[in-house]
């Protein structure tokens, strides 16, 4: 890989003109990024490692998945049953070179025994990517050809085939050179295990194999049903069922109805992907988007008229009626009057403009252009009103006393904060020629259990003059806090004098009260978005001159990026500014990564119609050819390889190349069949 040019790095860091800001902090991560990158290839940097750190954890019990670092660990197993072997393949060979003896043992329900255990009543001489071949021993004669298949319950078979029916085949008898199998035991193994393990999964797509290990002639295969039930004590494994999904492999056809399900499914749901996915070209539409309410609102107001006057139908209850000194009867009471606001009503009418969203009383009745199918409960609303004073009579007593000790009158009532208790006499007759008399009154609350809340009895005398039928307040007792039932109140009075007392001596309840209603309504708020069609669609024209503004005149220098910017004032005229900014060092690339290339002798012995390589060919040995990384320039030669090229700056695009092109040569016509001449393409 060549380290990138100047202009490149002049253009990127143009793209990057946004993130200037962070400029001062790009060393820093570069660094971490450096080092987190390095951490990331030591953990995954293999496929052994990889298999270590993400598949066995997702795919096994028995294995944890760590953070980058290593610092924490926890299960991250998917949640199915893991096997210890669900597959195992013994590979034995004989003199002659043939596999004498394959046994093969299976756990079918996952149980961690390998109840179905099965050897083929043949040698095999070949082995092949989805079968084998069994020939004359040490000879590749009399072949006959063998396809890995599965039963009901899962068991592996070997059923008769052709040869076109097999792929990847190789002869691994004495025919095609000697101790084959034991100089290429692990490729031999994987080759016969994948076949069957291959055929296994395409019978239960549910079957996932997370690990596969080789001990000497024998590889097992380690894996999970994702189909069925992680087991616990109380629910044993059993025999799984094969995914729904895997019934479209038999029928494909089926694939179409169960579209049509989903997306039955999905069309009421706003929040479905289908119906996201759909309103994306809502979206896309050019035009502009403008919100808009309706709101009901009742008004009150207090209204004062005459007793004789007609009442209307939209009141407040209670009506309060009172005869004046004047002899004419006033009533008092409160008028209200619904009132709805709509500034939807234009975008309603607008056919250029769409519903988009909708909420009704905090309810999403419209999202992404669609109905959603819910709709708010009807709300009671209380209404209030003015306030006004209900004046009670608790007692009246026309009589004079002459023991305040004794109470005159007492009365249970229910108080609460607010209310006030008055005292007052009302002289009816003139019995001293000053009209004035001394008169001691007392008044006390108390609860039921004897509590004392309220106590005016001073013992003092009142000296009091009043006119004829006009009311005298002596005092007022205010509830300073809510009172329960049972209050009891109490009170009395006397003339010092012993004057006749011609008067009404009377207690009242005062209590400010306040007018309302609750009002039901089917909704109270509506707060809408429509999407408007704009002419003409965007119009990027502003855009493309600002950009071009800016990526004409981006120059760096000295590790400084400058620029111009263009932009519109408030009144639409262009504005030139000029700016710059101090850009991050620019990361050390290495010019390439270096590599390596080994070669290792291979036999060629793979098995066509015709036969085997070995009997085409007069030199059976070829090489298999490896590209490695280097590590602090040394190169990672495994065993049975030898360094073709050690670790450098390696191109090797012409050899790959033209062997690409004869590869797709290979199939031409180039001795003119048809008998017309044929150009090289």
């Amino acid at each position: 890989m060549k380290r990138p040019s100047r202009r490149w790095w002049l253009a990127g860091a143009t793209s990057l003109a946004a993130l200037l800001a962070l400029s001062a902090l790009a060393q820093g991560g570069q660094e971490e990024g450096l080092r987190q990158g390095a951490q990331f290839v030591g953990r995954y940097g293999s496929p052994e490692a990889l298999r270590e750190s993400l598949g066995n954890p997702l795919l096994s019990s028995e294995a944890q998945l760590a953070t980058l670092d290593g610092a924490t660990r926890f299960s991250a197993q998917l949640g199915f049953p893991s096997s210890r072997r669900l597959l195992e393949v013994f590979a034995q060979p004989g003199a002659t070179g043939d596999l004498t003896q394959v046994i093969i043992a299976q756990d079918l329900d996952f149980t961690g025994r390998l109840e179905a255990v099965e050897q083929l009543p043949f040698a095999v001489s070949g082995v092949c990517a989805n079968g084998v071949i069994s020939c004359t021993p040490g000879t590749w004669e009399q072949c006959r050809h063998y396809l890995w298949g599965t039963r009901d319950d899962g068991r592996l078979f070997l059923q008769p085939a052709q040869v076109f029916d097999l792929g990847g085949c190789y002869c691994i008898n004495n025919a095609c050179g000697d101790t084959l199998v034991w100089r290429n035991l692990p490729q031999v193994l994987n080759t016969l295990g994948g076949g069957a393990v291959g055929a296994l999964q395409a019978a239960h797509p549910h079957f996932a194999v997370s690990q596969v290990e080789i001990d000497g002639p024998r590889i097992a295969y380690i894996g999970q049903d994702r189909a069925r039930p992680l087991p616990s004590a109380a629910q044993p494994p059993v025999a799984s069922a094969p995914l729904p999904e895997t019934r479209y492999l038999s029928d494909p056809f089926l694939l179409a109805d169960a579209l049509d399900e989903r997306l039955a499914a999905q069309t009421p749901d706003p929040l479905s992907p289908y119906r996201l996915l759909a309103g994306l070209s809502e979206r896309g539409v050019a035009g502009e988007k403008r919100a808009c309410a309706m709101r009901r609102v009742i008004q009150v107001s207090e209204i004062h008229d005459r007793c004789d006057d007609p009442l209307p139908e939209t009141i407040l209850p209670p009506v309060l009626q009172e005869i004046g000194a004047d002899g004419i009867c006033r009533r008092n009471y409160d008028l209200y009057r619904e009132i709805l606001s709509d500034t939807c009503r234009t975008l309603e009418d607008d056919r250029t403009c769409r519903l988009e969203q909708e909420l009704v009383d905090g309810v999403a009745t419209y999202r992404q252009f669609n109905p959603t199918g819910l709709a708010p409960l009807p709300q009671g609303r209380y209404v209030a009103g003015s306030s006004f004073l209900h004046n009670t009579l608790l007692w009246r007593h026309a009589m004079g006393w002459e023991n305040i000790n004794a109470s005159v009158f007492e009365r249970f009532v229910d108080l609460r904060a607010g209310d006030t208790l008055a005292f007052s006499i009302v002289k009816t007759q003139h019995t001293t020629p000053s009209g004035c008399q001394h008169t001691v009154v007392k008044l006390r609350v108390e609860t039921e259990d004897g509590e004392i809340v309220g106590d005016r009895t001073d013992g003092g005398a009142y000296t009091l003059c009043w006119n004829i039928g006009h009311p005298y307040f002596v005092f007022a007792y205010a509830v300073p806090s809510d009172g329960a039932h049972g209050f009891r109140i109490s009170g009395g009075g006397y003339d010092p004098g012993k004057h006749s007392l011609n008067s009404d001596f009377r207690v009242r309840l005062i209590r400010e009260s306040r007018r309302g209603e609750t009002f039901e309504r089917p909704w109270w708020s509506r707060d809408r978005t429509y999407l408007c069609e704009q002419p003409g669609g965007h119009d990027f024209a502003d855009l493309k001159e600002r950009l071009a503004a800016v990526v004409t005149s981006t120059a760096e220098a000295q590790g400084r990026l400058s620029y111009e910017d263009r932009r519109r004032d408030a009144q639409g005229a262009w504005e030139d500014s000029s700016h710059a900014a101090a850009l991050p060092q620019a990361a050390v690339i290495e010019e390439c990564e270096p590599v390596c290339k080994t070669r290792r002798p291979k036999v060629e012995a793979q098995v066509a119609v015709a036969g085997t390589a070995v009997e085409v060919r007069t030199e059976p040995l070829s090489f298999e050819f490896f590209y490695r990384p280097c590590r602090e320039m040394r190169c990672p030669v495994e065993p049975g390889e030898e360094i073709v090229q050690d670790c450098r700056c390696l191109n090797e695009f012409a050899e790959a190349a033209s062997i690409m092109q004869t590869l797709r040569l290979a199939g031409r016509d180039q001795i003119c069949s048809d008998g017309a001449a044929k150009s090289l393409p």
